[in-house]
């Protein structure tokens, strides 16, 4: 019996292989760059989120907790901000037929 994470990853294949069936090789290969690109910026500004964090919490103790909620939420904005320019540049390498 499979559990529930097998066939959500079986549903995702199926999904994803539809989805890109239509896709040139260099049109797989493009996005496959964008997709990278944005967990790569995404990587990065989590590691100078966890210095922004120490820096906040080394700071003053009676401000800390507010100083790490803004920089989570801050960086959460971001997280979404590359998750829609991926999104965007994925959509135009899809439109590009050929």
């Amino acid at each position: 019996m499979k559990s529930a994470l097998e066939l959500a990853m079986e549903k995702t294949e199926k999904l994803v292989s539809k989805q890109s069936a239509g896709l040139s090789a260099a049109q797989k290969k493009r996005i496959a760059e964008i997709e990278a690109e944005c967990r790569a910026k995404v990587a990065e500004a989590e590691i100078m989120l966890e210095g922004k964090m120490r820096d906040a919490v080394s700071g003053d103790p009676g401000s800390a907790e507010a100083a790490v909620l803004a920089l989570r939420e801050e960086h959460l904005r971001d997280k979404e901000t590359w998750a829609a320019k991926r999104d965007r540049e994925v959509a135009k390498v899809k439109e590009k037929r050929g």
